[in-house]
């Protein structure tokens, strides 16, 4: 229990924000640092722990994007539906997340005719720190574009189809109810898709 209640207050925040009643598991782990659930020949990318949840988060186009390089402010990948709404001109519903102002060029104009979504399943900024000369198109793009260095996952766990879920929909699992790459449906156990 006093464990339980001594976990830092944003890795509470983020196993709440994963957690979705009557869907998620019976009982969320979290490791006592440097421990990890999972085996060491399937190991588990997934956990409220800073290491786990630091993403590379970069927007890129020519006219649209703002070139403002590398943005220290926190940011969650919620925040990419409403940018991305934005740039589309279309009004979309409120949810979690928020436009990331930094990058949207103000004199646009239009609607782009593609927008595409990349996403490095697994890849956080941790592995991009290992290997610092192993992404050289990403670095250009960080450049030529808008690079947000703080972003993060924002829920636990941090699993793909909970994840991209809420890049797809600026919410997190505990309203999208995408709680697990399993989850419990009519008393029953699914996959998430």
């Amino acid at each position: 229990m006093r464990r339980g209640c001594g976990l830092k207050e944003g890795w509470l925040e983020r196993i709440w924000r994963g957690y979705v009643p009557g869907r998620s598991e019976d009982i969320s782990i979290v490791p006592n640092l440097p421990n990890f659930a999972g085996g060491f020949y399937s190991v588990n990318h997934s956990g409220p722990f800073e290491y786990l949840q630091q993403v590379p988060l970069v927007l890129y186009g020519p006219g649209r994007i703002k070139a403002s390089g590398r943005v220290h402010r926190p940011v969650t990948i919620a925040d990419v539906y409403p940018t991305v709404g934005r740039s589309l001109n279309v009004r979309l519903p409120q949810r979690d997340g928020s436009i990331l102002k930094e990058a949207l060029a103000a004199d646009a104009g239009g609607r782009p005719r593609l927008v595409v979504t990349v996403v490095w399943d697994g890849v956080g900024r941790n592995v991009l720190e290992r290997w610092p000369g192993r992404w050289p198109t990403l670095r250009r793009l960080e450049r030529e574009g808008t690079s947000y260095l703080n972003a993060t996952v924002g829920s636990s766990p941090s699993i793909t189809p909970s994840t991209h879920a809420t890049l797809g929909t600026g919410a997190f699992p505990r309203k999208h109810k995408v709680a697990g790459i399993f989850l419990r449906k009519n008393n029953t156990i699914v996959e998430a898709f």
